[in-house]
């Protein structure tokens, strides 16, 4: 609901009251329910304001197929990033990677530790943004080791959605003078 909330305020072209929660309430009201806003409060919107205009095309979708739409692109978010990760770890394989029994057992950890994380798992069903932090930092670490730095710093730019994230990276990036 907090996503479309914003979404909405964006595609009413009141962007510049993203978060004033007196604008957010009757959008969000008109959501879910009063009922819910009564029993449980207002979830306000309080992500960056790039995120509600990304999400703004969907604005107009009902809460339950936007839902759906949402769970199922980050899903996909999440297999891409854990696609990514395996990649890189193939990269430091040699030849025949999949004949090498410890990069066959990291692999099946990797996939077995991130799809058993209960935190993950939470916040898939609660529609957060981390298979897509996730994503941007496998892009981020792809584009690196590839030699591009220009869709690195794009990647990258994608942990915005939950900022206090990219700390650890921008310290990295600085240590290493990048």
């Amino acid at each position: 609901p907090s996503f479309l909330t914003g979404a909405r305020l964006v595609a009413a072209g009141q962007a510049a009251r993203l978060y004033d929660l007196a604008a957010q309430e009757p959008v969000q009201r008109a959501i879910v329910g009063d009922a819910l806003i009564n029993d449980r409060g207002l979830l306000p919107y309080n992500h960056l304001p790039f995120l509600a205009l990304a999400l703004a095309p969907f604005a107009d979708v009902p809460l339950e197929t936007s839902y759906v739409i949402w769970m199922a692109a980050t899903l996909l978010a999440l297999a891409g990033a854990l696609a990514l990760l395996t990649g890189e770890l193939l990269v430091y394989s040699g030849p025949r990677p999949w004949r090498q029994i410890p990069l066959i057992w990291a692999t099946l950890g990797l996939w077995g530790l991130a799809l058993g994380f209960f935190p993950l798992f939470n916040s898939l069903l609660a529609a957060q943004v981390t298979a897509w932090v996730l994503l941007s930092g496998a892009v981020t670490v792809r584009a690196f080791r590839t030699g591009h730095e220009g869709w690195a710093d794009v990647a990258l730019a994608g942990g915005l959605l939950k900022p206090q994230l990219i700390i650890v990276p921008l310290l990295v990036l600085l240590v290493l003078r990048r």
